[in-house]
């Protein structure tokens, strides 16, 4: 685990040192001798290279995009998905009206007929049954006989 922190340490210096701008270059000094300065690049010698730098700058800045630029195509791809968002609803709306009409349960046609009279129904009795004779009342005894 410290090996882990000492990395990531490490890491953190790193990127503190990429952020800090690096340090002008110290002007030059004269030799001690008070010779001639043969160490020294004449002043136009290094003109010369700051304005070839700046021409190269310049140069690789002409291609890049500008705000007006970049708000321009954010607008045209804003209006592109919109109108893909709206194309589609439609088409997903058409298909669903026309799966929903596919599905209907469509009742037959029915052929007109002529109207008929109702049927006649004639109820027929089953056959006769002869008579049954009544059962004979048992005689009671003790009733008295029956005036005549």
């Amino acid at each position: 685990m410290d090996a882990f922190f000492r990395q990531l340490e490490e890491q953190k210096r790193q990127l503190e040192d990429l952020a800090q701008p690096p340090a002008p270059p110290a002007p030059p000094v004269a030799p001690p001798d008070g010779g001639g300065g043969s160490s020294i690049p004449p002043m136009e010698a290094r003109l010369s290279e700051v304005e070839k730098a700046i021409v190269r700058i310049d140069a690789s800045l002409g291609g890049l995009a500008t705000k007006a630029d970049v708000m321009e195509a954010s607008q045209g791809t804003q209006r592109w998905m919109i109108a893909t968002v709206v194309g589609m609803m439609i088409g997903f709306g058409g298909l669903f009206l026309a799966m929903s009409n596919a599905l209907k349960q469509v009742a037959p046609a029915v052929s007109p007929q002529p109207p008929t009279a109702p049927p006649i129904i004639i109820n027929v009795p089953s056959a006769a049954t002869p008579p049954v004779a009544p059962a004979p009342l048992p005689a009671t005894p003790n009733l008295p006989a029956p005036p005549r």
